[in-house]
């Protein structure tokens, strides 16, 4: 794993597996591939690019999906996992849905002038809105090392059942 230096935290390349014919390497290639999609878009969150935070959220969405649909592949440590990463998936979610609605308000030539100051003033409440919710999503990815950490870890080797390694 490299390495790279980011504005929040050090996260590690996350290298995803080609999906083999068995439950246990095709759950390994989906867990990797929503954490290798997370750690590519988290560490840009501060740069206020609301792509890259959507990114991260889906990447986080689809692995605590997978780890909820596919609860009988695996022990009990990633149903742990699951909720150790809602912290931060509630964080990233609260910035995001301010970032929709902010998106929704944008046409703002299109309104009459009186509805325009309506519009405005709610644009800049949002905005206020989201400069603390990112503050928080910050506070929490930046004490959340060791999550990340075992998140990386999980990555490379997923605490499947034994039996799963095996099954078709």
């Amino acid at each position: 794993m490299t390495t790279r230096r980011t504005t929040l935290v050090w996260l590690p390349q996350i290298t995803v597996p080609s999906p083999g014919e068995t439950v246990g390497s095709l759950l390994h290639a989906s867990i990797a591939a929503s954490i290798a999609r997370t750690f590519e878009h988290l560490p840009h969150i501060g740069e206020e690019d609301p792509e890259r935070l959507h990114q991260a959220r889906v990447g986080l969405r689809r692995l605590r999906s997978d780890l909820k649909t596919f609860r009988p592949f695996f022990t009990e440590h990633a149903s742990t996992l699951r909720r150790q990463v809602r912290p931060l998936a509630r964080a990233l979610g609260s910035v995001r849905d301010i970032d929709v609605l902010r998106a929704d308000l944008g046409a703002l030539d299109l309104l009459p002038q009186a509805e325009r100051q309506v519009v405005v003033a709610t644009v800049n409440v949002l905005d206020r809105r989201r400069r603390q919710a990112a503050e928080a999503l910050v506070e929490v990815v930046e004490g959340a090392a060791d999550l990340l950490d075992e998140l990386a870890v999980f990555a490379a080797a997923p605490p499947v059942r034994l039996g799963a390694m095996n099954e078709p």
